[in-house]
């Protein structure tokens, strides 16, 4: 495993089904916990659990990506489904 992979080991994609034919999708970032230094905003950043580890989503670094550089999928987080909306919520309006 990279130094990165290590630090960011997952991403988290965003984008509806219903897109998946456009050439990008909107993903986010799924740092393992220990790498997180500093302050967290909670509700913004969340700690999730996946494939056995506690990952923190960064949701301040969301960014557009070329779907032909996602590696097949590997799980789904759909059961956190209310706290990701929530964090995106807090990203784009504030509350």
């Amino acid at each position: 495993m990279a130094a990165s992979t290590a630090r960011i080991p997952f991403l988290l994609e965003l984008q509806n089904d219903l897109l998946g034919g456009l050439t990008t999708t909107v993903v986010v970032p799924l740092y393992d916990a220990g790498a997180i230094t500093g302050p967290a905003i909670r509700d913004l950043t969340p700690v999730l659990e996946f494939d056995h580890r506690s990952v923190v989503m960064m949701t301040p670094e969301l960014a557009g990506l070329d779907r032909k550089r996602l590696a097949r999928p590997i799980g789904d987080l759909r059961h956190r489904r209310s706290e990701i909306i929530a964090a995106l919520d807090i990203l784009f309006t504030g509350i």
